[in-house]
């Protein structure tokens, strides 16, 4: 869509008299469509929080708001991560330990404990993935750094080291994007194998 193009169309929303915010779309506008049965919804949730990280660093890399985008990036990154460790560790038979809440550490322990009941030619542990993690858990280890400016108390959070290399996180979140995709494709073709 050219600007021109979005315009045309930001005036007619202007001048639209339903107001809601959720409508059926008109002709052959954009659209999604939820799928109250869709059984991949989670692998979509957290595929979608990384894409999202990645579009953000590369919008920041370019220097669009650098010292804004960063933060909704990072916490699309780390949720990310959050939501496909749990997916996984559920999706292969594990149980996500009650009170893990966003605690990486605790997932990741779950995460090697789930695995190490899968075949070696199915799925394997990258203690590279693992140390990107745990170095992200470090940074934010409540979910809070990126999420929030201060903490209850209103006292700050810090964020070290100072700075990053935004080049290579992009990569690193690439990387660990297609890791765990590739991971899940793996469990479910092993999974189908099993049952042909």
């Amino acid at each position: 869509m050219t600007d021109d193009e979005e315009m045309v169309l930001y005036v007619e929303f202007l001048q639209d008299v339903d107001k809601r915010l959720v409508i059926p779309p008109k002709d052959n506008a954009p659209c999604v469509k939820f799928d109250q049965k869709d059984k991949w919804r989670e692998r979509r949730i957290w595929q979608g929080y990384f894409w999202a990280s990645e579009i953000l660093l590369k919008a920041a890399i370019k220097g669009r708001e650098r010292d804004s985008l960063i933060f909704p990036a990072l916490f699309n990154f780390r949720h990310a991560v959050e939501v496909a460790l749990k997916w996984h560790i559920e999706d292969t038979g594990g149980v996500v330990p009650k009170g893990a809440g966003h605690k990486l550490s605790v997932l990741v322990d779950a995460f090697r404990k789930t695995a190490e009941g899968i075949p070696d030619d199915v799925t394997y542990i990258s203690e590279y993935v693992i140390d990107c993690i745990s170095e992200l858990d470090k940074i934010d280890p409540h979910s809070l750094t990126f999420r929030y400016a201060a903490k209850l108390d209103r006292s700050g959070i810090d964020i070290y080291p100072a700075r990053w290399d935004l080049t290579r996180l992009l990569f690193t979140v690439d990387v660990l994007s297609e890791w765990f995709y590739y991971l899940s494709d793996q469990v479910n073709n092993s999974r189908d194998l099993a049952h042909a």
